[in-house]
């Protein structure tokens, strides 16, 4: 084989590896299309999954504020309902007490006021049958003095 030969074996060599070469090269910047797509497709992924974990516990925040909060106002509500029935409980009871301390004034006040009254009139029918007794004739005519 001469230099000639050995040299054109080796160019053929040499354009058929740069062949390979660019093949493998075409490979390697479509490969890195798609790992550039998928990173892509990760960055994305992981926003809208971080997106998804903070909504949730966004959501979880609140939910829990929300069970929290209706805790408190329900237990307000039903303290103030409390609180309210004690007080017209107290002003009843203490309503009662002012009515009844009433009820026994005016019922000793009337209890005595009969007593009097019933006193004066029959005092006034002892005097008047008294009285029309001494004034009475034998007769049983009343006389006019």
């Amino acid at each position: 084989m001469t230099n000639r030969a050995i040299i054109n074996i080796l160019t053929k060599f040499h354009k058929d590896w740069m062949k390979t070469t660019n093949i493998l090269t075409k490979f390697h910047e479509d490969w890195m299309k798609t790992i550039n797509i998928l990173t892509k497709f990760h960055k994305d992924w992981m926003k809208t999954a971080t997106s998804i974990v903070y909504t949730s516990d966004l959501i979880n925040s609140l939910t829990k504020f929300h069970k929290d909060w209706m805790k408190t106002v329900t237990s307000t509500v039903y303290t103030n309902k409390l609180l309210t029935i004690n007080i017209l409980t107290k002003c009843h009871k203490d309503w009662m007490k002012t009515a009844t301390s009433i009820i026994n004034i005016l019922t000793k006040f009337h209890k005595d006021w009969m007593k009097t009254v019933t006193s004066i009139v029959y005092t006034n029918k002892l005097l008047t049958d008294a009285h029309t007794h001494a004034h009475t004739t034998d007769a049983g005519h009343h006389t006019v003095t």
